[in-house]
């Protein structure tokens, strides 16, 4: 909605998330890429206490990202785990019998070890999520690929640190975000609207 009106000019998104599945956070990162596409708002970027991984995914069509000063993002990568109780199982008498279609149909199975093969399939998964969270950083900081991945090892980073590395326009609050907002639709003393998800949506 904020997009859709006329009246609004420019766009300030609050961000305060420890991440989530890359599916989720491209899913939103394509909505807002369209939005802005579509009606070529300026959009800023307020960072809450935390706005890392997908939380950091999220943030990359900003024109300017605002990290508060004890504000902790960055985290770019991606993690899979899954639990082994095989031997937990077998010492309390616990056996599965598995009927597959194919060698690979219970890939991560906690019920016994994981095959090479099985390391191999997975770490492909995890490179090529990793090669899509690195290409979506590097067209919404403008920075060169290898940039981005020397910086993508996974750590979080304080706001200071993000700034030193690029990963964010600067360190101010949600006002400051206002500001900035307002500055980039030659405005100084915008009008701000508060939008709020009120309940859950239902389908």
């Amino acid at each position: 909605e904020a997009f859709q009106r006329p009246d609004i000019k420019a766009v300030v998104m609050a961000i305060n998330s420890p991440g989530g599945g890359l599916h989720e956070s491209d899913q939103a990162y394509q909505k807002i890429m369209k939005m802005k596409e579509q009606y070529n708002k300026p959009l800023v970027v307020s960072m809450g206490s935390m706005a890392a991984s997908g939380g950091y995914y999220m943030a990359m069509p900003a024109d300017k990202i605002l990290a508060n000063r004890t504000t902790m993002t960055g985290s770019i990568g991606v993690i899979m785990s899954s639990y082994n109780y095989q031997k937990l199982a077998e010492n309390i008498g616990i056996r599965e019998e598995v009927f597959k279609s194919a060698e690979n149909k219970d890939l991560l199975n906690p019920m016994r070890e994981t095959t090479a093969e099985e390391r191999e399939i997975m770490q492909n998964i995890i490179n090529e999520s990793f090669g899509l969270f690195v290409d979506v950083v590097a067209a919404g900081r403008n920075m060169d690929r290898q940039a981005v991945i020397n910086v993508a090892d996974g750590r979080i980073y304080t706001a200071s640190q993000a700034l030193n590395t690029g990963l964010i326009d600067g360190i101010g609050d949600l006002d400051a975000a206002i500001t900035e907002a307002g500055n980039m639709i030659q405005e100084s003393d915008p009008n701000v609207i508060l939008f709020k998800k009120i309940g859950r949506a239902h389908v």
